[in-house]
């Protein structure tokens, strides 16, 4: 019934709890890994060996993720091809290692279905982006240097860079200004992450995408029907998705605006099938989990699911959730 993607790095040592607190006898869990074979072969040997009641178990590396780069983007289409490979599932959610579910199964099953019945096949985090755009620049004569700013290290133009100590510019807290600013990841350093300003020509294009297509940005955590997974993989497929892999797979953190943007478009999904809501503890924002600190966050909240549990200081939230998905 459901696809449960887990993506995660680093340490698994809890990745069987969640499993345990995920199980049922219609659901698969998939788990894509970001690390070593060696790491993940580790992993799978952890999750396999007390096995909940699943339909199906299985552990993969996932493609290389850099925070805010362009791979964030191709891990989805990529988690959504490999969904579509197994078969006997209709609901598509992704997880994080470090999420929690807060209902049980059959009820989070039941709702589903009711709201397909309903007529909704996709549920998402998503805003109407409206604020103007702050373009990058590049300075005519400035050196290419390598920054770090926060968790992120930057290579580029030291004109656009000094740009990203611009609170009215830095893309991370300004999504409009993601995708006019182009990244790639290059090779030579798995850090790194390369900016650069779009000249007169892709501005233009960019401009003109978003004029047929607004802008949407949420929190890239979803559920999907199985039938909008296999439209979006059907477009990632067709010649129709050159502009769009242009706009967002060479731009700066595209992931949380990649899928409510195209959803939102109404060209792969009506969208009066779409709903604004993805059933997670505040849309799926990062607020971190502990025993101090999640009864204000948990108690009272209708999501399914939530994120950021630091397991080290969470064995009472971690009774909390058993004792709520028992039913």
């Amino acid at each position: 019934m459901i696809f449960y993607n887990i993506q995660h790095f680093g340490d698994g040592t809890w990745l069987p709890w969640l499993l345990r607190t995920l199980s049922g006898p219609d659901n698969q869990v998939l788990i894509t890994y970001d690390g070593s074979a060696e790491a993940m072969a580790g992993i799978a040997a952890d999750v396999t060996r007390d096995a909940p009641a699943l339909k199906r178990l299985e552990v993969e590396r996932s493609l290389p993720i850099r925070w805010c780069g362009p791979s964030q983007a191709q891990m989805q289409i990529e988690a959504l091809r490999r969904a579509l490979k197994r078969d006997g599932w209709e609901f598509f959610v992704n997880l994080s290692g470090t999420c929690a579910p807060l209902r049980p199964q059959a009820e989070i099953r039941d709702r589903l279905a009711r709201a397909r019945d309903d007529g909704t096949l996709a549920h998402v985090s998503a805003f109407r982006v409206r604020k103007p755009v702050i373009l990058p620049r590049a300075r005519d004569g400035a050196p290419i240097e390598t920054r770090r700013r926060k968790r992120l290290v930057l290579r580029g133009n030291a004109g656009l860079l000094d740009q990203f100590d611009d609170p009215a510019f830095f893309p991370v807290s300004n999504p409009v200004n993601r995708l006019f600013t182009l990244c790639h990841e290059p090779e030579d350093d798995p850090r790194v992450l390369a900016v650069s300003a779009p000249d007169d020509e892709d501005i233009a294009f960019r401009r003109a995408f978003f004029a047929e297509q607004p802008h949407y940005c949420g929190r890239a955590w979803y559920i999907l029907h199985r039938s909008v997974c296999e439209a979006l993989v059907a477009h990632f497929d067709s010649p129709a998705f050159e502009d769009d892999a242009r706009v967002f797979l060479g731009a700066f953190e595209p992931d949380e605006s990649f899928l409510p943007t195209l959803l939102m478009s109404g060209r792969h999904v009506p969208v009066d099938r779409v709903s604004i809501g993805n059933f997670r503890t505040y849309g799926g924002g990062p607020r971190l989990l502990t025993d101090a600190s999640y009864r204000g966050h948990l108690a009272d909240t209708p999501a399914f699911f939530t994120r950021k549990v630091l397991h080290e200081d969470a064995a009472e939230l971690r009774a909390f959730v058993e004792a709520r998905i028992a039913g």
